[in-house]
């Protein structure tokens, strides 16, 4: 297995300079996580662009926003 480790459990020394960077090719998207906490504390913190979404009364879907590799 080139540059990867083949156990987990152990570590292993690779070379930078057969690391090959790729250009991505799908579209960027936006991640989400349902996190333990009342939507309206979320909200409070969240970043801007950000989305809070009500899940229950004890949890809530926060959404950030994309980021792309293009510049």
């Amino acid at each position: 297995m080139d540059g990867l480790a083949s156990r987990p459990d152990r570590w292993r020394a690779m070379r930078m300079d057969r690391i090959k960077p790729h250009t991505p090719t799908h579209p960027p998207r936006p991640g989400s996580a349902v996190l333990a906490w009342p939507a309206s504390t979320v909200a409070r913190f969240a970043p801007g662009g950000s989305t809070v979404e009500y899940h229950t009364e004890t949890t809530c879907r926060l959404t950030l926003g994309t980021w792309s590799y293009r510049r």
